[in-house]
C-alpha cells in the first residue's frame, strides 16, 4: 500500500486538523482522524490543543500500520 498516496486521499476526503478536536461522537481526534488514546502525549488535552504536523504525520503512519 502507498501510504503517501492513502494519506493524501484521506486528507482530502476528511481533513487534516494540527489541533485536538471532538469528533462527530465527541472523541477526542486529531491529524488525519487520529483518535486519542491512553498513552498518546495528547491524552488529556482540551480541545483546541496544537499538534505539530509531524506529530500528526507520525500517528498517521502507525494507524495506517495497523
Amino acid at each position: 500500500m502507498d501510504t503517501n498516496k492513502l494519506r493524501e486521499q484521506l486528507k482530502i476526503d476528511e481533513g487534516v486538523k494540527y489541533e485536538v478536536y471532538d469528533d462527530h461522537l465527541g472523541y477526542k481526534t486529531f491529524g488525519i482522524g487520529h483518535l486519542v488514546v491512553a498513552g498518546d502525549e495528547e491524552y488529556g488535552a482540551p480541545v483546541g490543543t496544537p499538534v505539530s504536523e509531524e506529530r500528526v504525520l507520525d500517528c498517521f503512519r502507525k494507524d495506517s500500520d495497523t
